[in-house]
């Protein structure tokens, strides 16, 4: 069973798929961190955007994350 086994292993071929990201496109999500702000260390929502095609990306934290936060992290990172 040990050499089926291993011949098995030995005749399977790698196989790779190529990741394609079409210009413009971009992934984008909520995470969270603690900062110190005015010296008092707080929750913050960050808002992380990731454009894969060139490896770009932009952060930016919030005190919350809702809608307005959304829309004003994807008008920054367009800026």
């Amino acid at each position: 069973m040990k050499d089926y086994v291993r011949g098995a292993r030995l005749q399977r071929k790698e196989l790779f798929v190529p990741l394609v990201y079409p210009p413009g496109d971009a992934q984008v999500d909520f995470g969270e961190a603690l900062a110190v702000v005015g010296g008092v260390e707080q929750k913050a929502h960050l808002l992380c955007m990731d454009l894969p095609q060139t490896d770009g990306c932009f952060v930016m934290a919030f005190p919350a994350e809702n809608t307005e936060s959304f829309l004003e992290g994807h008008n920054q990172a367009f800026a």
